[in-house]
């Protein structure tokens, strides 16, 4: 299943925030999502966007576990 559409503005917005936040300068196409167990909610796609943000502006988050823990747990607690 896709991304349900009320959801992609709001993916957008929270992936171009955090593109801005980190200085990224590239696109990034969201062209694949999926909704099950988490069912259609905006925070968990928001911080799904804020993440693959943040790990392409910082790809070595991919080789130090901790980090990217980090990472995960700093979303889930905004």
């Amino acid at each position: 299943m896709g991304l349900p559409a009320e959801l992609v503005a709001p993916v957008q917005r929270a992936g171009a925030a955090e593109a801005e936040r980190t200085g990224l300068e590239t696109t990034i196409l969201y062209d694949c999502a999926a909704h099950g167990l988490v069912g259609s909610n905006e925070w968990v796609f928001g911080r799904l966007a804020i993440a693959l943000v943040r790990v392409t502006a910082d790809r070595s988050l991919l080789e130090d576990e901790l980090r990217l823990r980090g990472l995960l747990e700093e979303l889930e607690a905004r």
